[in-house]
């Protein structure tokens, strides 16, 4: 790829519970920075699981993101409360087109956290 193109491949980070990981410090950091090299996110928890504390991190640094179009976050068990975090950034991020939280035991409260986001931010996700 030329300068300045992102690679559409899939970056996969797996994150100890407790976030406490080189990798997980540097892609916190370009994302941030929206310096990262891929568009396309997996975040798997050590355990299949992310913690709140994690899924927090991630989320401010995805705030303000211009890189990530798709976060996959599949099967990372972070429920209603995780939800409710997802679509606090997901109110704010312009850019991410993609979200997927199959298998994250989401309910109704946390259903409506996403609605309400959507709806703030005027664009869908698939």
């Amino acid at each position: 790829s030329s300068d300045g193109e992102k690679s559409n491949s899939r970056k996969q980070i797996t994150v100890p519970a407790n976030g406490n990981s080189k990798a997980f410090h540097n892609l916190l950091q370009r994302l941030r920075e929206s310096t990262s090299d891929s568009t396309n996110l997996k975040l798997v928890g050590k355990d299949g699981m992310l913690t709140q504390q994690v899924l927090r991190m991630l989320c401010e640094a995805l705030k303000k993101n211009t890189d990530i179009r798709r976060l996959d976050l599949e099967g990372a068990g972070f429920e209603d409360d995780g939800c409710v975090v997802v679509a606090d950034m997901l109110a704010q991020n312009r850019t991410l087109r993609e979200l997927d939280v199959q298998g994250c035991g989401i309910g109704q409260r946390g259903c409506r956290a996403l609605v309400d986001a959507l709806l703030t931010r005027g664009k869908g996700l698939r």
